[in-house]
């Protein structure tokens, strides 16, 4: 399990008073909670995860105790699957836990870009993160998976749902055809 509060151990051992509760959860670990033999761990399952959060509450009943912020974070492994994510980061948003997309706008206002704008990464299909969303959606929910200091253009970018990071680019950039001859000239640059 990806869950521990064994940090309660050491605060108190060293005299420390620390300012938050920090649950670390893996989505793999949610769903093995929700049902899934470890084989079966890498397939996305979304409403095992959803399952697992039994687990997960048990967790932050206990951290509830402490009198203190409880913050959520993933580690993330490339199994994952986004709507694995998204159920993750509603759960947390229902129960007011904040979760690491929010540690990471209140890390980027500690480093100094707590004034910067902030750019709404989202897919280009729609108004909403939700790329079947069509139109003018008056109703949903915005999920914000994660956020990224983007310190040389002075902003902060907020990912949102399932996106393209640069629209239109091809999955194989032009950089990776480029080469050179025996006579050291750069060829296929065009």
């Amino acid at each position: 399990m990806a869950f521990t509060l064994h940090g309660n151990l050491k605060c108190r051992s060293a005299g420390l008073n620390p300012t938050a509760v920090v649950i670390v959860a893996t989505i793999r670990a949610l769903k093995m909670n929700g049902g899934v033999a470890l084989e079966a761990l890498g397939i996305p399952d979304p409403r095992a995860v959803e399952r697992g959060f039994e687990n997960l509450a048990a967790y932050l009943d206990s951290a509830a105790h402490f009198g203190k912020p409880v913050v959520v974070t993933i580690n993330r492994f490339q199994s994952d699957g986004g709507d694995e994510l998204d159920v993750v980061h509603r759960y947390c948003a229902g129960h007011n836990v904040a979760n690491a997309s929010a540690t990471k706008f209140r890390k980027a206002r500690a480093h100094g870009y707590g004034a910067v704008p902030v750019c709404m990464d989202k897919t280009q299909n729609s108004l909403s993160d939700n790329p079947r969303l069509r139109g003018r959606p008056r109703v949903y929910t915005l999920t914000v998976r994660d956020a990224e200091i983007a310190a040389g253009a002075g902003f902060l970018v907020a990912l949102r749902g399932e996106i393209v990071r640069t629209p239109g680019s091809s999955l194989h950039p032009a950089a990776e055809r480029i080469d050179g001859d025996a006579h050291g000239r750069i060829v296929s640059l065009s």
